[in-house]
This record gives structure tokens, C-alpha cells and sequence, in this order.
């Protein structure tokens, strides 16, 4: 496709004309101008790409035609012509077979540094963990460790020399470094693998020790609230029945609680009585004056036993005087709620015990001197000023601990837990959400 600009210029001037000469307007466009005896025509011809269903398409650039006197210092007047169709040059489908697209080419740049990487594996030293617990030190030839007030009186004699006190404090230098070290221990390191395992533990029922009372075992109306083992190694138990639902506990409800002989129970417990009764019986019978609540051997003696009574009453028992208590701690000096918490307090005599009933109260007693409380405690947790019975909170469970003799918890009602240091010395008090029934 070809196209065409085609520029035409006649000179003009003063005289100028068919013949030349004479002033005013431009000559024809047939005559001479100053520049020239003719029109000067001026053509250019431009290539265009051919369309790809080889049509010839045209394109031509209009000339500009002007008259005048000249080509310098007067005015030029143009005007479009019509487009001149120089030369037309169809596409030719052979050459075009012979184009080859060339497809994008991805080119890739490193600019950072050439590494390398090398892995070798080099021996690997083995790492044992091991530890000692030494709570026993040497002693001289004349101590016997296994004499407590031997150990004990050389130690004070040590304890108090200037050179065990310098030197505690050197060592201690050297105690802080290796405790701020940073050692680890394995909790779950396996020390016995090689041993062989004897199977999965289980349980399974021996016995069932049934209230023997004929009037209970119609209605099954008493629970077992407490139960208590021997001290002594006699295979017994004490269990404390009673009903612990509102106004339960009626007049024509049995009283008693009973202690039973394990040992007597598994020895026996491969026969068969007839009728399918059970053939084994309480070894012995206890006859409170309300229901017992709670029941709790002494550690000491197997033959003393402590039980807490539905009225409030504390009554002591001995094995061998019987059924009946052999102590009883009088109404107007007891709690006015039941007992359900009794418990003995480690001593060397073991004859004095404490209790604890939802009337708000604990009383420490002597078994020996039962008319009245050594020491009463009311549980009115309010910081500051008098404790008053209206305030105080009933307690449901106590506990003891033997190792701290001057420390006991009590548990409340409200869910309140009240740790008590000593005979009515202080108290710290600690929350549930509900009724505590036993702390341990």
C-alpha cells in the first residue's frame, strides 16, 4: 500500500502573469514565476505492512496546492486534494509461510555470591545423667545414728562452733553457682525396663457387709456415714450407721454400729450358710445414745474408739468393756448440732481429741475428764472484734496432721476452708463453691 503528497507552488509577483511583468495579483497557474518556468511538485512515497487476507488498502496524503507571489514574505493559501494511488502491493501467502514465531525465552540473572554447602557427620559422644541423695552424713565412732537424741545433741554441739558458721557461709558461694546452673532432669527417664510386667492391677469384691439390723434391711434407710480401720493390725474396721437424710433418724430406727473382722470375712467367704443368709456376723455391737455420725480409732490404742452422735454427744468406747461407752460428754456441754467430724490428737498419753459440729463450734476434749471442753473454738471468720455464735459457720469435716500438731483444717456449710494454728490462735480461711464433707 502505497501513498502519495504531492505539494504544488506558483510563483506570483509584481508583472507576473501569462507572459511575466505587471504588478498586482498571482499569475495562472501555467506561467513562469520567479523561481522557476514551472510548478514545482514535491512526492514521497510511504511503505505500509500488507493485511493478513492480502486486501490492497489504500492510503494517500492530501497535497497542498497555494498561489501567490512568491515563496518568501506573502501570504499561502492551501487546499486538500484528493488521494493519488501510487503503488499497491498485495500479500503473498508463500512468504508468509516462511515466518517463524519465536516463542518468549525466560532468562535468568544471578547477582549474589557463589556458595557451597558440605554436611559431615562426626562421632557422637554418649551422655549419661546420674544423681545422689546423701541425707545421712558420717558420724563419729561414740554417735549411734540410729539414736535420735544422740544425732540430735551432737548436732546442736556442732551447729553452735564459729568455724560450722564461716563455713556454711562459704560454702553457700559455691551452693548459689551450681544452683543457678542450668541442670535438667529427666521425669521421665524409665529406670526399670528390664523388669518383666506382671499385668494390669484389679480389684474384685470380697465381701459385703450388710447392717444386720432386721428392721434396716427391710427398709434400708441407714447409711454408712463413717468407717474406721484398726490400728493394730487386727483386720477390723468400725462403721458408723445412720440416716443422714432431714428428720430421719426416727425412734423406731436402730441405733447401733457395729465393728467387723475383715480377716473373719475372708477366711469364711467360700462358704454358704443355708437359706443364702450370710454367714458372718459384727464382732461387735455398739449401743450410742443417738446415731453415731462419726467414728474414729485411736491411733495408739486399738481398743479405744471415738464416735460423734447425732445430738451433739462425744461418747468414748473400749472394746473390752463392751457395747456401751464407757465416756459420755454431757448435753448441756456438747454441740447443739450433730457431730460429724471427731477426731484424736497425736500425744504421747493419745487421751485427748477435738470435734466439730454445724452448730459453729470446735471443742477440744480429755477422755479422761469428759464434763466439760478444755477449749472451744467458734468458727466466726470475721476479721477483728468478738466472735459471736449468730456468725459463726457450721462445720462439716476437720483433718489433722500429726507431723504439725499445732495445725488443723476445718471444712464448712459454705464451702470455706479455715486452717486453724493452735488452740484458738488464728485462723486463714480459703473457698469452695459448695458443702465441704471431707478434707484430706
Amino acid at each position: 500500500m502505497w501513498g502519495r503528497v504531492s505539494l504544488k507552488a506558483f510563483g506570483g509577483g509584481p508583472g507576473a502573469g501569462g507572459g511575466g511583468g505587471g504588478g498586482g495579483g498571482g499569475g495562472p497557474p501555467g506561467g513562469a514565476s520567479q523561481y522557476g518556468p514551472g510548478p514545482i511538485q514535491l512526492s514521497r512515497i510511504a511503505g505500509v505492512m500488507a493485511h493478513e487476507k492480502a486486501r490492497t488498502t489504500s492510503f494517500a496524503f492530501p497535497s497542498l496546492q497555494g498561489q501567490g507571489q512568491g515563496m518568501g514574505g506573502i501570504r499561502r493559501e492551501f487546499k486538500d486534494t484528493p488521494a493519488v494511488l501510487g503503488v499497491a502491493l498485495p500479500s503473498d501467502p508463500l512468504l508468509a509461510g516462511n515466518f517463524i514465531s519465536k516463542d518468549p525465552m525466560d532468562v535468568g540473572v544471578q547477582c549474589g555470591p557463589l556458595t557451597s554447602l558440605h554436611t559431615m557427620n562426626t562421632d557422637r559422644a554418649e551422655l549419661v545423667n546420674g544423681g545422689m541423695n546423701h541425707t545421712e552424713g558420717g558420724w563419729p565412732k561414740d554417735i549411734n545414728p540410729n539414736e535420735l537424741d544422740h544425732t540430735a545433741r551432737f548436732r546442736k554441739k556442732i551447729e553452735k562452733d564459729e568455724t560450722f558458721l564461716r563455713a556454711i557461709k562459704d560454702l553457700g558461694h559455691s551452693t548459689i553457682h551450681c544452683i543457678r546452673q542450668n541442670n535438667a532432669v529427666d521425669i521421665y527417664e524409665e529406670y526399670f525396663l528390664d523388669l518383666e510386667t506382671e499385668g494390669m492391677p484389679s480389684a474384685w469384691v470380697v465381701n459385703v457387709f450388710r447392717d444386720p439390723t432386721a428392721a434396716v434391711a427391710a427398709t434400708g434407710k441407714r447409711t454408712v456415714c463413717k468407717i474406721s480401720w484398726s490400728p493394730d493390725r487386727s483386720h477390723k474396721l468400725a462403721a458408723a450407721y445412720a440416716s443422714i437424710q432431714f428428720q430421719g433418724n426416727t425412734p423406731e430406727l436402730p441405733m447401733n454400729s457395729f465393728i467387723w473382722d475383715v480377716g473373719k470375712s475372708s477366711r469364711l467367704f467360700f462358704l454358704r450358710a443355708e437359706g443364702g443368709k450370710n454367714p458372718i456376723q459384727p464382732d461387735l455391737r455398739l449401743e450410742p445414745k443417738s446415731h453415731l455420725v462419726s467414728l474414729e480409732y485411736n491411733p495408739r490404742d486399738g481398743n479405744l474408739l471415738l464416735g460423734g452422735q447425732f445430738k451433739g454427744q462425744l461418747g468414748v468406747w473400749d472394746v473390752r468393756r463392751g457395747s456401751a461407752a464407757v465416756e459420755m460428754t454431757p448435753m448441756d456441754r456438747s454441740h447443739k448440732d450433730p457431730v460429724y467430724s471427731a477426731l484424736w490428737i497425736h500425744s504421747k498419753s493419745s487421751v485427748e481429741c477435738f470435734s466439730a459440729s454445724t452448730d459453729g463450734q470446735v471443742l477440744w476434749w480429755d477422755i479422761r475428764r469428759l464434763s466439760e471442753p478444755l477449749e472451744s473454738l467458734i468458727l466466726d471468720l470475721r476479721k477483728g472484734g468478738v466472735m459471736e455464735m449468730e456468725k459463726a459457720l457450721g462445720a462439716s469435716c476437720l483433718e489433722y496432721e500429726p507431723t504439725m500438731p499445732t495445725r488443723f483444717m476445718v471444712g464448712t456449710e459454705q464451702g470455706l476452708r479455715s486452717l486453724c494454728p493452735g488452740k484458738n490462735e488464728g485462723r486463714g480461711t480459703h473457698g469452695n463453691s459448695g458443702t465441704l464433707l471431707l478434707i484430706s
